[in-house]
């Protein structure tokens, strides 16, 4: 069940409500469904250093000791119906044969006690332009988070946009294209 439930994560991507809409409206015994939730994961056998890595990107200073598993509340897991985003829990290595490989590595990056990662310090020492979209309402990232961030560089352009989902800049060149234009004077804010 854990396993399924990071199909919500496609709730916070361009056209990620339709595919899910799609994919929970086909035959559950069906090899179209079984492909298609299969494509759908975030975490699986095709990328597996990013399942492996995953959370500890945001280990900032700790060890996350699959935080996703020790932080859920009792009536989020007790509820099934309820889908999650990119949370990254230990069964995923067990439920996914191409994963099961690396569940000890994973195991291994959980315990590891992390060295401080982020330095607002050095972000606010930055002497370079920074340009970078903020999707109001991104499902991953809070608009307060993006802003606090914007705000430590110098010299960053922020550009607020409500068109795109967290998925903006794979999903669109005119994403990049707007992000240099903030940077060499052709656009603003």
């Amino acid at each position: 069940p854990d396993r399924f439930r990071t199909v919500g994560h496609r709730l916070g991507m361009q056209g990620g409500a339709e595919a899910l809409h799609y994919l929970l409206g086909l035959n559950h015994e069906s090899s179209a469904f079984a492909h298609d939730l299969a494509s759908t994961m975030p975490f699986e056998g095709r990328n597996p250093l990013y399942a492996v890595l995953h959370e500890s990107s945001y280990a900032d200073g700790v060890a996350t000791r699959w935080s996703a598993d020790r932080t859920m509340p009792d009536r989020v897991r007790e509820d099934v119906t309820l889908l999650g985003g990119e949370h990254l829990h230990r069964s995923v290595f067990s439920e996914d044969t191409e994963l099961r490989a690396f569940a000890d590595v994973a195991d291994l990056i959980a315990e590891h006690e992390w060295n401080q990662l982020y330095f607002p310090e050095k972000l606010a020492q930055a002497e370079v332009p920074v340009a970078a979209a903020v999707y109001h309402g991104d499902a991953y990232v809070p608009y307060e988070f993006s802003m606090e961030t914007a705000a430590m560089l110098p010299d960053c352009r922020p550009w607020v946009t409500s068109e795109y989902e967290h998925n903006g800049l794979r999903m669109d060149v005119a994403v990049i294209d707007h992000l240099i234009g903030l940077l060499t004077g052709k656009r603003w804010l």
